[in-house]
């Protein structure tokens, strides 16, 4: 053997003898004193509320050791073991124990946990607790809780109602997939209920939907995600959680009183016919935060009184012909999500070279947003044999609108606003573009307040709130609620 090739395997064994020394060096490193402990980023991890069976979003956690000496843990645990309805990722790992974690000095490991709710007896939302033991080769043992709540839900995955069917309150719906009310068939949705559909889901009616809440107990019409996308913005505020709701050709009186319905595709989107129109009923009801279109009518008979309906990227109403008649209503249009967004209130009476019979009035009613102008469509003017006109007769009366001031017999005692105006748009409403959350009362300085007509008395004696209406009326479903004084 040559100098060189000798040379060669003795820096080989240096290496090798050298990596070993380290190795020990390491294992006599590890600190056992029991003044050494772990640092965590979290003590606890408190998952929402959620329905049993749905998935949460993944919780993180760092554990840390911020002391001077290598630590090595012996054991990490999940108390509730195979059983527990919790899923722990330690180090790149699913398990419920992990052992010989090493954890240098000033080093760090992320721990990942999530949680599926099981099935129980309880109506009422139930808690779940579990816990992770950190336990280091000093002895010393330290805790992170777990902890979760499960609201047990009546799931429907594709039916088709053929007969007629009550949603009750007291416990939540999940609808996947679909719910469909076939034709002759009546859905009842009782005060209080929980309706929430899973993403993509919907409701297609073909019959009839009866869903008559109060203001004590409203309706909730929402998606199944109770947990948040981010720290600060619960799934709840994201649009596009689920469908909407569908009325079709054959569906007829239809009832919408003290409903929330918010997040979803598309609001309600209703398909009438010259043959046999629908009609709806829309009273004290909010449709809120749809990537479509909150409210789109075709061909429909109906009211909506006391409604608002706002944030769409589409139009947050979406008139095309149809016989109806808006009353105290807020239409808003601040919707900031990606994607664009459509005016406040668009109207047409023709599409496709087709002419739509068209009688809409909108009567102590407000329609601003971010734009410019908040009213678009084609309304198309018709006379008949005589000279009157038909298919196209449009009013508003006693309003305020954001667009270009007209002066013809479509706009009655109007208060126009523009960006041009002192007080326009967001200025309007008690809470406008805050961490997703929305309060459309009207402030006390807002243009809208006493402009209303008392005519309306009769159809909506109160606002959305239950508040009396004076003879100082305010456009819009809420009463400015005045301060009172002391006697």
């Amino acid at each position: 053997m040559n100098r060189t090739l000798r040379e060669i395997y003795v820096l080989v064994a240096i290496f090798i003898t050298l990596m070993a020394t380290l190795a020990c060096t390491d294992d006599i490193s590890v600190s056992n004193d029991v003044r050494h402990r772990l640092t965590f980023s979290a003590d606890t991890i408190a998952f929402d509320t959620l329905f049993t069976h749905v998935g949460s979003a993944t919780a993180a956690f760092k554990v840390l050791n911020k002391t001077s000496a290598n630590l090595k843990l012996a054991d990490i645990v999940l108390s509730g073991g195979k059983a527990s309805p919790f899923r722990v990722n330690v180090d790149g790992r699913y398990d419920t124990r992990w052992t010989d974690v090493d954890l240098r000095a000033g080093d760090s490991i992320w721990v990942f946990a999530e949680v599926t709710m099981p099935d129980t007896d309880d109506t009422e939302p139930y808690e779940a607790i579990d816990s992770l033991l950190f336990r280091l080769t000093s002895g010393v043992q330290q805790r992170v809780l777990l902890t979760a709540s499960g609201w047990n839900a009546t799931e429907l995955h594709g039916v088709t109602l053929t007969d007629d069917y009550t949603m009750l309150a007291g416990h939540p719906y999940i609808i996947y997939d679909s719910l469909v009310v076939s034709s002759g068939s009546t859905l009842t949705v009782e005060p209080g209920a929980f309706v929430c559909f899973h993403s993509g889901a919907y409701l297609g009616v073909d019959g009839s939907v009866s869903a008559v809440g109060t203001l004590e107990k409203p309706i909730i019409w929402r998606g199944d995600r109770l947990d948040n996308l981010f720290s600060d913005l619960p799934y709840d505020c994201v649009n596009g959680q689920w469908g909407g709701i569908e009325l079709r050709n054959s569906a007829a009186n239809n009832v919408f009183i003290y409903c929330d319905i918010h997040s979803s595709d598309y609001g309600i989107r209703a398909q009438g016919s010259t043959e046999e129109e629908g009609y709806l009923t829309m009273e004290n009801t909010q449709v809120h935060n749809t990537t479509g279109n909150c409210l789109q009518l075709t061909l429909l008979n109906g009211h909506a009184y006391n409604c608002l309906f706002t944030n769409a990227g589409g139009h947050c109403v979406s008139l095309l012909g149809g016989t109806f008649n808006f009353v105290h209503c807020t239409i808003a249009n601040f919707y900031l999500w990606s994607g664009g967004r459509d005016t406040a209130l668009d109207i047409c009476n023709v599409r496709n070279d087709t002419i739509y019979p068209l009688s809409v009035t909108f009567t102590n009613c407000i329609v601003t947003g971010l734009g410019d102008d908040e009213l678009s469509g084609q309304v198309v003017q018709i006379t008949d044999s005589t000279g009157n006109l038909t298919a196209a007769h449009y009013l508003f009366s006693h309003s305020l609108l954001n667009t270009p001031k007209e002066e013809n017999a479509h706009f009655e005692s109007i208060t126009w606003e523009s960006p041009d105006s002192t007080f326009w748009g967001e200025q309007h409403f008690a809470n406008i573009l805050h961490r997703s959350l929305y309060d459309f009362h009207l402030t006390s300085e807002s243009p809208a307040r006493g402009i209303g007509t008392p005519e309306c008395l009769p159809l909506c004696p109160t606002d959305r709130d239950g508040i009396v209406r004076t003879d100082s009326i305010d456009a819009g479903c809420y009463q400015f609620l005045r301060e009172q004084t002391s006697p």
